[in-house]
């Protein structure tokens, strides 16, 4: 087949197939400049299991095997009670020359209770062969040392999850250099920013999500704030089980945000002290001139009460030149004809967005 169209034409033009996995097992055999763009989206993300895995094992370890360069992503699913479970450590000498793997997504049931225990399983066989990864996804309670097992990590995300926690919690081991993007949530807030904070390494971090903070670790997210000052760009927070927001999150510290996002996870009946104007304090505290897109996840008939006209006016000045969105999002369907009639300068301005 002659090849009429320049190499990032055709590849743009495959792209568009997304997931259809078919149609790119069928485009992979036109011809040969078809095959690297469809086999990067055949085998760039890369899912194992404890059934599949002596399959994968061999896989690799077959002399004709081409596919392992295009993995750029895995995901690994491990349950400590399966009898296959312990193959996950057997290849991890094979998993060493997927040298492309950028992202790394672990699952884990684990069956340790005692932090020492923990740490040796953590630190060992898998958990070793990803030297490479840049993005490093949990859902499961692990140990701090583990992120040491990641030199080239800079996005860590850490999901329904915890820490095994003792009197060693902390690493003497800085965290990876390169870390920028953090997203934390729980028990696994204090002692992550604690291990950054003894590291000197907080001004590096550029983005974080917290979300759910326990009430003992606010003062550990005061300092880190504190500590990051200007240099964070990109900021999401989670206001629930916090009796006042604004007296932890001072948003006049970071003037050179270019997104937030702050979300108000409020149970059906909320305290009964509770007080929605808290929200307007946290808000215009807010200055950064180069705010880009601002997202607010509330429920809107918990907050009729609300300011909202100082909301508006606050958020609709020359004080934001760059905004270009404002996204009123809910769990819930929201009222978006009563959003509309309470920010009609933002609904007038074409920013303003519901979800």
């Amino acid at each position: 087949m002659n090849q009429d169209f320049p190499q990032e034409l055709v590849d743009a033009i495959l792209d568009h197939l997304a997931d259809d996995r078919r149609s790119f097992k069928a485009c992979s055999l036109v011809c040969r400049a078809w095959v690297s763009r469809c086999r990067s989206h055949l085998f760039g993300n890369c899912s194992l299991f404890p059934n599949d895995i002596l399959v994968f094992r061999d896989l690799l370890r077959a002399p004709h095997c081409t596919f392992a360069q295009d993995i750029r992503s895995m995901s690994v699913v491990r349950l400590s009670d399966h009898k296959s479970d312990r193959y996950f450590d057997e290849i991890a000498v094979d998993l060493r020359g997927l040298t492309g793997i950028r992202e790394l997504k672990l699952y884990l049931s684990s069956q340790y209770t005692v932090p020492s225990e923990a740490r040796t399983f953590f630190c060992a066989g898998l958990f070793t062969a990803f030297p490479n990864v840049t993005c490093l996804i949990l859902s499961f309670e692990f140990v701090l040392d583990m992120i040491c097992l990641f030199p080239a990590l800079r996005e860590l995300h850490i999901h329904r999850s915890g820490l095994f926690l003792d009197s060693d919690s902390i690493p003497s081991t800085p965290p990876p250099r390169g870390l920028r993007s953090l997203e934390i949530t729980g028990n696994a807030i204090g002692p992550m920013l604690v291990w950054l904070n003894r590291s000197n390494q907080l001004p590096n971090i550029d983005t974080l999500m917290l979300s759910s903070p326990h009430a003992a670790h606010i003062p550990t997210v005061r300092i880190a704030l504190q500590k990051i000052g200007g240099a964070l760009l990109h900021l999401s927070i989670d206001m629930a089980r916090l009796p006042d927001p604004s007296t932890v999150f001072d948003l006049k510290m970071h003037p050179n945000l270019k997104t937030l996002t702050v979300r108000d996870a409020i149970p059906l009946r909320p305290p009964d002290n509770f007080d929605p104007n808290q929200f307007i304090r946290l808000i215009k505290r807010l200055a950064a001139p180069d705010l880009e897109r601002l997202s607010l996840i509330l429920e809107p008939r918990l907050y009729e009460s609300l300011d909202w006209v100082a909301l508006d006016q606050f958020l609709s000045t020359d004080r934001f030149p760059r905004m270009r969105s404002v996204v009123v999002a809910a769990s819930a369907d929201p009222d978006k004809e009563f959003v509309r009639q309470a920010l009609p300068l933002l609904g007038g301005s074409g920013i303003l967005q519901l979800d």
